[in-house]
This record gives structure tokens, C-alpha cells and sequence, in this order.
């Protein structure tokens, strides 16, 4: 029990300082004398804050575009590389096929000739 105390004053000594905070950010910004300038300053403040965040966004966006497409690119490229090394491994199986057939046929006709003798 005395912790569920402790949690019920803790909380509310941080809402009396919440209240006291947003009462004094209140103050700072209505104050009759300098409370027009400092909205101004924090307004130019929030609007530089976001025109630099704006700013990083689409910069971050436009390198990421092309690291994107750099790596579409070098993908495409090793794809067509892959390509090319099954077309010739392709092309020279067929090849070696074909001698094989050839050295195949040639022994089989010498056999022939010489069982038909």
C-alpha cells in the first residue's frame, strides 16, 4: 500500500510541475512587453527547424533513390553477366556434346567395319 502512496503523490508532483511548466511557457510567451518578439523569434526558430529538416528528408530520400537504383543496376548488370557465362558454359556443353557424338559414331563405324569383314 505505501508504494501505490508513493506513485499517487509522485504523480501528482509531476503534474503540479507539468502545470507549473506550461504555465510558465505560457507567461514567457504572453508577456505584455516581450512576448510578441519571442513568438516571432520561435516561429522564424520552428520554421528554420523545418526547412532543415524538409531539406535532410529530401536529401536522404535522393540518395537512397540512387543507391536504389545503383544497386537495380549492378544487379541488372551481374544478371546479364550470369547470362552470358550459362550461354557460353551452354554453348560449349553442346559443343563438347557434338564431338562426343562424333568420336561415338566414328568408333561405332570402325566396329561395324570390322565385324562386317
Amino acid at each position: 500500500m505505501g508504494s501505490q502512496k508513493s506513485k499517487g503523490r509522485s504523480g501528482k508532483v509531476v503534474g503540479l510541475l507539468s502545470a507549473l511548466g506550461a504555465a510558465a511557457a505560457a507567461w514567457y510567451f504572453i508577456d505584455p512587453r516581450n512576448g510578441k518578439d519571442r513568438r516571432k523569434k520561435f516561429v522564424k526558430g520552428a520554421k528554420k527547424a523545418y526547412s532543415e529538416a524538409e531539406y535532410q528528408v529530401r536529401r536522404l530520400s535522393e540518395e537512397a533513390s540512387r543507391g536504389l537504383s545503383t544497386a537495380v543496376d549492378k544487379t541488372g548488370e551481374l544478371a546479364r553477366q550470369g547470362l552470358n557465362k550459362v550461354s557460353d558454359v551452354s554453348h560449349n556443353a553442346v559443343e563438347g556434346a557434338k564431338r562426343i557424338t562424333e568420336k561415338a559414331k566414328t568408333k561405332v563405324g570402325k566396329r561395324e567395319g570390322i565385324h562386317s569383314d
